[in-house]
């Protein structure tokens, strides 16, 4: 129950940074990936082949992303723009 409750959550925030930025006039594409942070940035990449990423992510003191320093490894991984987004702290948006 827990993970599903967790992937609902993921999924609507997800929908929402989508339709957001569409509504920007961008194209983009998304998806849930993986739990485990590398595996579904590599699953992304291969899925859908961008030009570029944007990675979002809680706040440094909440994120588990930026503990295990994703964003720069994919950085360093990938040969394509990648943009960092912090988004507002999950204790906000309760």
């Amino acid at each position: 129950y827990i993970w599903e409750a967790t992937a609902e959550a993921a999924q609507k925030r997800l929908d929402g940074m989508l339709a957001t930025m569409r509504g920007r006039g961008l194209s983009v594409e998304g998806a849930l990936g993986d739990y485990r942070p590398s595996r579904a940035m590599a699953e992304a990449v291969e899925t859908f082949h961008p030009d570029q990423m944007v990675i979002v992510t809680l706040p440094p003191d909440e994120s588990m992303w930026l503990r295990f320093e994703m964003v720069d490894r994919a950085r360093e991984k990938y040969d394509f723009p990648i943009t960092h987004v912090v988004a507002h702290s999950s204790a906000e948006a309760v």
